[in-house]
């Protein structure tokens, strides 16, 4: 299981008010937390808010560089902003997040493939998420067919299982379960990736919520979660689920842990 940590995130008003304030020992303090918690890459988000997105990116990603060893999934609305960035980020590996069939993505395809980076395909419709699993297969098709012939390796394509808020999406999560086992069936080489805090947006009490659709999507096949590794109860999961799943040769880790 490849994990992203999701929490350098401007979405979230604790890290939007830090980066409003430059509050370097609080960011600091989320990477070194995030980083403890297992991350393999740490997910960097600064568009809120949009006219300070690059300002707030470069002071992040710089501190990021500077505190960490985790990769960098590098996650902007703007390609532009992305490739402006792809230069500063040397010997780490990076996931650009993310690419779709509607935008014009050409010359970011083109950098990130000779960067060596991996990218997240976005299978949308018309920039929305679509209901039906069959129409998020199509997409992620055409999406993979498109990343292949710029050069990219399956192995390097990770496909976004859609997750939306039960919230509002009563079978949202049985969705994007269906969506992850269809996604493994049909291109066993391609990675899949899911946002698990998205699922129980709105919500109370949503780390329950959360650990318990890791636990189910891990099952379901998937490769790379994003998620709060902050959070007292994704280590656990984490690590009774490896156990569960045969991928903890022996139980050697969860033996060591529970001891």
């Amino acid at each position: 299981m490849i994990l992203v940590g999701e929490s350098l995130n401007s979405s979230i008003p604790e890290i939007q008010q830090a980066l409003k304030a430059h509050d370097e020992a609080y960011m600091v303090d989320m990477i070194l937390r995030q980083e403890a918690g297992g991350a393999d890459y740490l997910d960097i988000n600064a568009a809120v808010p949009f006219d300070r997105e690059a300002e707030n990116m470069a002071w992040l990603l710089g501190l990021v560089l500077k505190h960490s060893s985790c990769g960098i999934s590098l996650d902007a609305a703007s390609p532009e902003l992305m490739m402006e960035f792809l230069p500063k980020i040397k010997d780490r590996k990076l996931i650009i997040n993310s690419v779709t069939l509607e935008d014009r993505y050409e010359r970011l395809i083109a950098a990130a493939r000779e960067r060596g980076a991996k990218i997240v395909g976005l299978p949308l419709s018309g920039g929305q998420v679509p209901d039906s699993v069959s129409e998020r297969l199509e997409n992620a098709e055409k999406l993979i067919e498109k990343l292949k012939a710029a050069g990219f390796q399956e192995g390097d394509i990770f496909i976004d299982a859609l997750v939306r808020p039960i919230s509002f999406y009563r079978n949202a999560a049985i969705a994007t379960l269906e969506t992850i086992r269809q996604l493994k069936a049909r291109f066993p080489g391609v990675k899949t990736v899911a946002g698990i805090s998205n699922i129980s947006y709105g919500l109370p009490s949503r780390e329950k919520l959360n650990a318990v659709f890791l636990a189910m999507a891990m099952q379901a096949g998937l490769d790379c979660a994003i998620c709060n590794l902050t959070a007292y109860n994704t280590a656990e999961v984490l690590r009774v689920c490896n156990a569960l799943l045969g991928w903890d040769a022996g139980c050697l880790e969860y033996i060591k842990e529970e001891k």
